[in-house]
């Protein structure tokens, strides 16, 4: 079985993107039953949707997992993706986006078809902060996340699938206003994370064989 990882690439002036590194870390990995496919993703408003629509395709995931990068104190794992882009801070591509719907035949919002509060409960169980949240904005991390529920949907498939944010770097956070966390806490995080997947997708696997 296949679990696919998305990150994306640096933005918003940085030099890095710590999920950009996790897709990179565990690309090719193997956790029992799954292995990863770790992918980066081009922050381009115009072409996130292709994007993540082709890696659907190509890879075939048992289970997907999305992350993106923002300045919170904890691992965040997203309960739902709204319908809507808007944001002051400029895609890589340059594009400002002052409100628009992404997909105009599409649901409002799409949730999350991650096991969510194993996630949560594991991850804190290991000593690692963790919560459900309820927002993934309006940027690039909502906007793959909406996408790629959105595409699972007309494609009638059925997988665990869904986004985590992670805190940023410490070299990110520098200035002292925002949380960070180590890259060798996030590994550990998404190890619980992949254990906990491949489990998931082992019980679907017996259920419908």
């Amino acid at each position: 079985m296949k679990a696919l990882l998305t990150g994306f690439e640096p933005f918003g002036g940085y030099g890095t993107n710590p999920t950009q590194m996790l897709a990179e870390h565990f690309n090719g990995m193997n956790f029992r039953s799954i292995s990863v496919v770790g992918r980066v993703i081009e922050l381009k408003y115009g072409t996130i949707r292709h994007q993540i629509r082709e890696l659907v395709d190509a890879v075939q995931p048992d289970c997907i997992v999305m992350t993106g990068q923002s300045a919170r104190n904890a691992i965040t794992p997203e309960r739902i993706a709204i319908n809507y882009a808007e944001s002051s801070t400029p895609y890589n591509c340059g594009t400002k986006v002052d409100g628009e719907i992404l997909d105009p035949e599409g649901e409002d919002g799409l949730f999350s078809t991650l096991p969510l509060k194993e996630i949560v409960h594991e991850l804190r169980n290991q000593g690692i902060p963790s919560y459900v949240s309820l927002s993934a904005g309006t940027f690039g991390c909502n906007q793959i996340f909406y996408e790629c529920q959105r595409y699972l949907k007309l494609k009638n498939i059925n997988i665990p699938s869904g986004f985590i944010h992670v805190p940023l770097l410490p070299e990110q956070a520098k200035n002292g206003k925002f949380a960070s966390m180590h890259f060798d806490l996030m590994i550990r995080a998404f190890e619980i994370v992949f254990k906990i997947l491949d489990n998931v997708c082992q019980s679907t696997e017996m259920r419908h064989g």
